[in-house]
């Protein structure tokens, strides 16, 4: 009888522990950034190869001002934030479709706070009209529900979503979580953050490595980590030592304009720009207010592993000085606006005719193959592979 109630109690314990996710939960975490490197880190030792990718302007509707950037499948959408369009490119740089369904009808949005792909489906979210939108890669609209929230990022998975609502104070916490029908708050909001707004290229990201939800806490250092059904399971703050603008600091500024001014020239880290998935890690990019530039490379638990004031491209030569702008399952992509591309090429390359040039190949085959269109009102997309 003993036996038969210990095996019982064994296949209860088990059961229980079977029903739960296998993720563990890592909540309030610090990790130290050093940021004295000012060597260069080369190409060579974290990616395998690079690709350009013109993105080609239309002339009825040019794209202006790309922010948010996806790769999803042979596709790139970008946000347009002057506009409030969504561009859907294939990886030719053709354009294929301009999401601009801009009106006051019930069809319509006003201004995209935010877009998600996933699913083959486009998902915008207006939080002026308190909408999401859902749409297919030919622009076709598939569905428009109600969202009660503001101006802010969002995830939507299955059954769950989640918002940064941009410290808005009628909410107790930071990020807010919406799971079937529960309206759930997370991580308490200083009283001089309330009402402020920012605005992120990157918004929640999936990371294709671990299928969780990755998100930087705006006016701060904190990186957080969600399961796909939206529990919180990592918050890591991130300390830079005498380069970090501490909360207390942030506090004492009402407006935008003032800490500007407080801060120029300053080695303090504002923000951080970036931290995105790189194979088992992650590559953080950082930019203090003296324009001082970091590539951290990070390991899996976000431990620094490699630090650099830039990247020296010696696999192809050409000048790299922008921060990572979006990424993919295998590679971190950079932009460059109409005309920066092709002046950072010919600082790069001086006497392009020279011997030791291969121009069939590489760079040089793409600036011959696009030289009118590079001195024009188009964008490139730099793809470097992950090693």
């Amino acid at each position: 009888m003993m036996f038969k109630n210990s095996l019982f109690t064994i296949i209860i314990v088990l059961f229980i522990f079977s029903c739960k996710n296998n993720y563990d939960v890592d909540q309030n975490l610090t990790r130290s950034i050093r940021l004295e490197n000012q060597e260069k880190a080369k190409a060579s030792k974290f990616f395998s190869e690079i690709d350009y990718y013109l993105i080609k302007s239309d002339e009825r509707f040019p794209l202006v001002n790309p922010y948010k950037t996806l790769l999803y499948g042979s596709r790139i959408f970008l946000l347009d934030k002057f506009q409030n369009f969504i561009f859907i490119y294939n990886q030719g740089g053709d354009l294929e479709k301009i999401i601009k369904d801009i009106g006051e009808g019930p069809d319509q949005f006003l201004q995209i706070d935010d877009f998600q792909v996933n699913n083959n489906e486009i998902i915008i979210k207006d939080g002026r009209t308190r909408k999401m939108l859902t749409y297919d890669f030919s622009g076709a609209l598939i569905s428009v529900e109600k969202n009660n929230f503001l101006l802010g990022d969002f995830y939507k998975g299955e059954g769950v979503e989640l918002y940064y609502v941009n410290n808005d104070p009628q909410f107790e916490g930071r990020i807010i979580k919406s799971k079937n029908g529960k309206i759930s708050s997370m991580i308490p909001m200083e009283p001089w953050m309330e009402n402020k707004l920012f605005g992120s290229i990157n918004g929640f990201m999936i990371n294709p490595n671990t299928n969780t939800i990755n998100y930087i806490l705006p006016f701060g250092y904190q990186y957080l980590e969600f399961s796909n059904e939206g529990e919180l399971i990592k918050q890591v703050e991130f300390d830079f030592g005498k380069y970090s603008f501490k909360s207390e600091q942030r506090a004492r500024f009402n407006n935008f304009e003032d800490e500007s001014k407080y801060l120029e020239g300053t080695e303090f880290i504002r923000n951080i720009f970036s931290i995105h998935p790189f194979g088992n890690g992650f590559l953080m990019y950082l930019m203090q207010e003296n324009r001082n530039r970091h590539y951290v490379w990070l390991d899996e638990n976000l431990h620094q592993k490699n630090q650099y004031a830039g990247i020296e491209n010696d696999i192809d030569g050409m000048l790299l000085s922008l921060p990572p702008w979006t990424y993919s399952e295998d590679a971190i992509y950079f932009l460059y606006y109409p005309g920066q591309f092709i002046n950072d090429y010919n600082s790069s390359f001086p006497n392009p005719q020279g011997d030791e040039l291969k121009l069939n190949e590489g760079v040089h085959f793409f600036v011959n193959e696009n030289k009118d269109l590079l001195e024009s009102e188009n964008f490139v997309l730099v793809k470097l592979k992950i090693k």
